[in-house]
């Protein structure tokens, strides 16, 4: 997937140099999100894969390539000079073509062998081992959206599969069976006795036929029944299962808004209080810096175990906040620099935590599915905290604008504090159990 979405954004950004109207650029620029998106979201996906014990760290790696994105346009800008608007972009295009040789070089974890170590009968390899347990869960994942699909299709004649996790007790998805439904579900609940040692139990549900075909209710089927396959392809029922982690979706929507308004208005902010163009460039470095400094700093605080990454997470809001809010006291070269470096830090641990908490609130078998969610409500509340901001910047200033980004980090905490109390208490008991349990 990630060499396809390296060759689409590569194809769409030169063929942008070719357009030559807006609607052509546009389509042409909106293809290459569809191929940036297919490299990140595997990209992390890998990450997790490959690293158990120091993700926070590796994932702290990989996101400085975003942070340096505050000091590309300034590349990008002598690029222009030299070449002009179209030769630019089709020498961007050229760069992100590079992207397929890196994307080639990656390899499945679980389908690599220790080196010196031939697949023997009656062996397995290191990978297969760590990933048994994985690999199952993965492929009942797929059997259960084949067989939700053919439900939709045809929900009078085939059994519903539902998908259970084994922390998952007695609730009953709705991708199979809607509130208007239930009266055609038998209350019997038939287990699979094949897959009792298991840690996901089948259940099955059957329907009963009805006594007579209601128009109103076959009218009501069809216009639901492309929401039911998106709830099912989607996997929307993570949300259903783990309802705190709407929790943490709400505060990534947050800090989205926060991240992306920031991104925009850093420059033309500092140049609103009367810094000169060098000067606003030379802050904007430093940001970045502090950016990289604060996705590599968050890795061995979690890893050592020193802080949860929620609580982190929590810490750096917070902290973020504190500093936005203190933005029309500042006034002067070394403030601006010295908060945009706090910023960027702050900003850059917190986007990396977006990932990391994830991987400790998740299933290994769903966090695909649970980052793709946690980018897709990233993607959607950036551009409107880009154009919130640059609304009030409009009426009453840039200073009140990053007053209000402060706001929204404060939003962010508390957004996460059910989240926190929810998942802390569960790890506590966790331990407790663990320690209690006899040897």
């Amino acid at each position: 997937m990630m060499v396809i979405g390296s060759i689409i954004m590569g194809v769409a950004i030169s063929m942008a140099s070719l357009a030559s109207s807006v609607v052509g650029f546009a389509v042409a620029m909106a293809t290459s999100g569809v191929g940036y998106a297919f490299v990140m979201l595997p990209s992390v996906v890998i990450c997790n894969r490959y690293f158990t014990k120091h993700f926070a760290m590796a994932l702290g790696i990989i996101e400085i390539g975003s942070s340096l994105s505050l000091v590309f346009p300034l590349v990008t800008e002598k690029i222009l000079e030299a070449t002009g608007l179209r030769g630019t972009i089709l020498l961007l295009g050229g760069i992100s073509l590079n992207m397929v040789v890196c994307s080639a070089l990656l390899r499945d974890p679980r389908t690599l062998r220790r080196k010196g170590s031939p697949r023997t009968k009656g062996t397995s390899n290191c990978a297969e081992d760590s990933d048994r347990n994985e690999d199952s869960m993965s492929t009942f994942h797929g059997r259960h959206k084949e067989q939700c699909l053919s439900t939709f299709r045809c929900p009078q004649e085939d059994s519903t599969l539902l998908h259970r996790n084994q922390n998952t007790h007695a609730d009953v998805r709705d991708c199979q069976i809607n509130d208007f439904d239930r009266e055609n579900v038998n209350s019997t609940v038939i287990t699979n006795p094949t897959n009792r040692d298991d840690s996901v139990k089948d259940q099955v549900f059957r329907y009963k036929s009805p006594k007579s075909k209601n128009p109103e209710h076959m009218v009501r089927t069809v216009l639901l029944s492309p929401f039911r396959w998106l709830w099912c392809f989607l996997d929307l029922s993570l949300c259903r299962d783990e309802p705190f982690l709407n929790c943490i979706y709400l505060a990534t929507s947050f800090f989205a808004m926060v991240h992306t308004a920031w991104y925009i208005f850093f420059v033309p902010h500092a140049l609103a209080k009367g810094i000169t163009l060098s000067h606003a460039v030379l802050i904007n470095l430093i940001a970045g810096v502090g950016e990289i400094i604060g996705a590599l700093f968050q890795g061995p605080v979690i890893d050592r175990g020193w802080m949860t990454s929620l609580g982190l997470f929590m810490v750096m809001s917070f902290l973020n906040s504190v500093v936005f809010f203190l933005d029309p006291l500042l006034s002067n070269v070394m403030l601006l620099a010295g908060a945009g470096f706090v910023n960027g830090f702050f900003l850059g641990g917190t986007l990396t935590l977006t990932s990391v908490i994830l991987k400790d609130t998740v299933s290994q078998a769903r966090f695909a599915t649970s980052y793709g969610l946690s980018s897709l409500s990233y993607g959607i509340a950036g551009p409107i905290g880009g154009f919130t901001a640059g609304w009030i910047a409009s009426l009453v200033g840039y200073e009140m604008a990053f007053v209000f980004l402060g706001g929204l980090s404060s939003a962010i905490l508390l957004a996460m504090i059910p989240a926190y109390c929810h998942y802390d208490f569960k790890r506590n008991t966790d331990q407790r159990d663990y320690r209690e349990t006899p040897v």
